[in-house]
């Protein structure tokens, strides 16, 4: 099962998608572009070409409960007053 979700996340990812999993975070193709780069050896400059990077954001529940001291019962009060609104 956890094969078969990678396999789509990836998937998606190859086709430049971004994917977001609630509470998690979400993933993007970044794109950098060609350049002149050095060799650190020789110092020759050499072309480098486009690179594809994947970049994660992680969510703002998750670098909470990350971040905290407190425990998960605690977290989760604390969370759902972050998401209270009051219309």
């Amino acid at each position: 099962m956890v094969e078969l979700v990678f396999k789509h996340l990836s998937n998606a990812l190859m086709q430049d998608q971004r994917i977001e999993i609630r509470g998690i975070g979400t993933w993007a193709v970044k794109t950098r572009k060609p350049r002149l780069a050095r060799n650190p050896r020789t110092g020759e400059k050499v072309q480098v070409g486009i690179k594809k990077n994947i970049a994660f954001r992680m969510a703002k529940d998750l670098k909470f409960r990350i971040n905290s001291n407190t425990s998960p019962a605690e977290i989760d009060k604390k969370i759902e007053k972050m998401y209270d609104r009051k219309d």
